[in-house]
């Protein structure tokens, strides 16, 4: 029989929210480690601190590719602005 085509829903990486790395970083992870013939716990942990150990060091180093670009209305805009992610991040940005 055909492999069925992996359908990803729900995670924060399948969103407009999630940079186009991060979100080919996990579907090749969930692809090779949880779909695969055998699931791979252990290999999976340690590319997983692999990858985070990478996120440090290019933030660490002023890199921005790993965020997504997005853009926020007027902050009166928004009925409840706490919930939107683009506001969020454009009220810690300027807090920064």
């Amino acid at each position: 029989m055909k492999k069925p085509k992996t359908d990803i829903k729900g995670f924060d990486f399948v969103k407009a929210t999630c940079s186009r790395e991060s979100e080919a970083f996990y579907k090749e992870l969930i692809d090779k480690y949880i779909m695969g013939d055998h699931i791979d716990i252990i290999g999976l942990r340690n590319e997983l601190q692999e990858y985070a150990n990478m996120i440090y060091t290019k933030i660490r180093s002023g890199d921005i590719s790993l965020l997504p670009l997005t853009s926020a209305k007027d902050i009166s805009a928004y009925k409840q602005p706490e919930t939107n992610q683009a506001v969020k991040g454009m009220l810690v940005w300027n807090m920064l």
